[in-house]
């Protein structure tokens, strides 16, 4: 723990929001936060902003707030040398020394461009007080910044308290449960929600256990234009009236497509998500087109309602570590039919063959989650941009037709714009509910090809964000 002064001192100058001071330039201060200039608005552009940090506070770090989002190419906030934009938010980075906010005199190419910084009370590393080489205990200091002179009342009481108990006899022992630890949570941030039930691989039930959806549906209710529901002109079906939905075989080239698709995205990496060993490569065996009309106007309303909500270009995914690898390979009909403004892409999720054909009569469902995967940014629809990452997922059937085939689901998924994340797991969770449902992002790009070499893997949280296209059958050759 702190020390009674050091506390003290520091409390007060949270109550006076002295942690930072701003030189020059519109940033302002709030609730002990530095904020962008006209937060929670835009900022504007060619704007700089020249920030100090008080000393006392050296060694503290800082949160970013879970709307972070600057132009990824061009506006950035300066940490200690490191350079900050996009999404790529600095928390828990520690200032050791000035920060510097600049956006370019171009116009923003992007929406909901504003961020926010607050620092954090913690015992510093190397803190002797701490008594332990870890940083100890954290709490935001927006959380405590109107409740300080009640703090500063009880720490003056746990002292005098204190002081009175030495001076007289110690008084009997009573045995005590322990107390549940204290959580103290940043102004306005909702009570995170119960750990996250298992992300859905299948779309299907399993168990007959069901869910609430995890991320609360809050868009707007829109009406779709005909024109928007319309089927893409290389299918064999007509109209949104031919029926729930059939398979059919693909031509030759696309079939040489998709097989140059598998081979061009696989990559001799494994995960721990990896059950059996990794093949060689992955032979394909057969292709069928998902050619549901009822489903596809359900996606099609998600893809409109997302275009109105951004009528900005989205950041484009290639921002974050190259293009999406599946775009490179897919014909060229499909293609061209994809609203790439919109982050409109092709990206493989892994099943089993008894799975692929629920999901081509139902779609993929939020309300049903299996045990297979983890949750590593919460209950969603997990895709890749690389056959091998899904693969670790597929399964064949256990007896038929289908037993030794395994079986990748070829999406077309409308990504938005994207919230980027090198880490993951429960303590991301609730960052990641805040940030979709506010509506600042759409979806989710978990790059552990940044983080540990690994993959990228992208995440939806709508079911109307993702259409299951293509149904591929294949052999894992050893």
């Amino acid at each position: 723990a702190l020390r009674l002064g050091t506390l003290a001192t520091l409390l007060v100058r949270m109550s006076a929001q002295q942690y930072w001071t701003v030189q020059s330039g519109p940033c302002t201060i709030s609730n002990s936060c530095l904020l962008s200039p006209n937060f929670p608005s835009d900022y504007g552009n060619g704007e700089r902003c020249d920030v100090s940090i008080l000393p006392e506070w050296n060694g503290y770090k800082i949160t970013a707030d879970a709307t972070f989002y600057t132009e990824g190419c061009c506006d950035t906030l300066t940490i200690n040398g490191a350079m900050y934009s996009g999404s790529n938010a600095p928390t828990g980075v520690t200032p050791t020394g000035s920060i510097t906010w600049s956006s370019d005199p171009a116009p923003n190419g992007g929406t909901h461009l504003s961020w926010r910084l607050c620092p954090t009370l913690s015992s510093p590393p190397g803190d002797p007080s701490s008594g332990s080489s870890s940083n100890g205990w954290v709490v935001p200091v927006a959380a405590v910044g109107g409740l300080v002179p009640l703090i500063l009342c009880g720490v003056l009481a746990f002292y005098l308290r204190g002081r009175m108990a030495t001076s007289g006899p110690p008084p009997p022992a009573v045995a005590k449960a322990a107390p549940a630890p204290m959580v103290v949570r940043p102004i306005g941030m909702p009570v995170p929600a119960p750990a996250a039930a298992p992300v859905l691989e299948d779309g299907v039930e399993e168990s007959g256990r069901s869910s609430k959806q995890w991320i609360r549906t809050s868009r707007a209710k829109v009406d779709v234009p005909p024109e928007e529901c319309r089927v893409p002109a290389y299918w064999k079906t007509r109209g949104l009236s031919a029926g729930s939905g059939e398979l059919f075989d693909v031509s030759k080239d696309e079939q040489e497509a998709i097989q140059r698709l598998l081979d061009n995205t696989f990559k001799k990496i494994t995960t721990r998500d990896r059950r059996s060993v990794i093949p060689n490569k992955l032979k394909l065996v057969q292709v069928q087109r998902i050619e549901n009309p009822e489903l596809w106007k359900k996606y099609a309303s998600g893809r409109y309602a997302i275009r109105n909500k951004r009528p900005h270009k989205c950041t484009a995914a290639s921002v974050y570590a190259g293009e999406v690898m599946t775009m490179d390979c897919i014909p060229s009909e499909n293609k061209k039919s994809a609203e790439l403004r919109i982050n409109e892409v092709y990206l493989f999720h892994g099943t089993s063959p008894h799975g692929a054909l629920g999901i081509s009569k139902t779609g993929f469902s939020l309300k049903y989650c299996g045990e297979r995967t983890g949750s590593m940014y919460g209950n969603g629809v997990y895709l890749a941009e690389c056959s091998s990452k899904s693969d670790e997922y597929a399964g064949d059937d256990d007896d038929g037709i289908y037993r030794g085939l395994y079986c990748l689901l070829l999406c077309r998924t409308v990504l938005g714009e994207l919230l980027h994340m090198t880490a993951g797991g429960e303590a991301t969770h609730q960052m990641i509910k805040s940030a979709i449902e506010s509506e600042a992002y759409d979806s989710v790009l978990g790059d552990r090809k940044a983080s540990v070499g690994t993959y990228r893997e992208f995440v939806v949280y709508q079911e109307d964000q993702v259409y299951p296209e293509y149904l591929i059958l294949y052999k894992r050759e050893l």
